[in-house]
């Protein structure tokens, strides 16, 4: 994982994995987190035979890289610049500012730069049966997956 918010000491042979997520998914970027071991032998056992630039892999969680602080957004601008591919992970809801760095990223990454959005079966509780801003919240992400999935970019329905 890049240990650092300056982009600029990841490496250029870093394959670089942007994880974008809203606040109440957390724990699902942490996992995707989880995966850079699995991920970085599978790069290793591809391109042993192969020459490929990108020998490592490195994790971009905001968190961890840009926090809340004046002027993070343009860390996480420079991340989906710099990125190799994107995992937007869901929950509940898309975040506003979630959303605009999946269309950032769409639009900047035509070249066929993998983008994966992973949803949920259904929602996490029952309280989007109760609680009108919930319900608003799943069904604008109900809206959200289905106009990805009319575009055709790479995307994982469910997790």
């Amino acid at each position: 994982m890049i240990n650092t918010s300056d982009l600029e000491h990841t490496p250029s042979h870093a394959l670089l994995v942007f994880v974008g997520h809203a606040d109440d998914a957390k724990q699902q970027a942490e996992w995707v987190r989880e995966t850079q071991s699995v991920l970085q032998e599978e790069l290793t056992r591809r391109i042993e035979h192969y020459y490929c630039q990108l020998t490592t892999v490195d994790i971009y969680l905001w968190e961890s890289h840009a926090p809340r602080t004046f002027g993070g957004q343009k860390l996480i601008d420079a991340a989906i610049d710099r990125a190799n591919m994107a995992i937007f992970v869901f929950r509940d809801r898309v975040g506003k500012v979630t959303w605009e760095e999946l269309q950032r990223f769409k639009q900047i990454r035509e070249e066929g730069i993998p983008i994966i959005a992973v949803f949920p079966d259904g929602p996490s509780s029952l309280e989007v049966n109760r609680d009108l801003e919930k319900s608003e919240a799943w069904t604008d992400l109900l809206r959200k997956k289905m106009s990805l999935e009319k575009t055709g970019r790479n995307m994982v329905p469910n997790h």
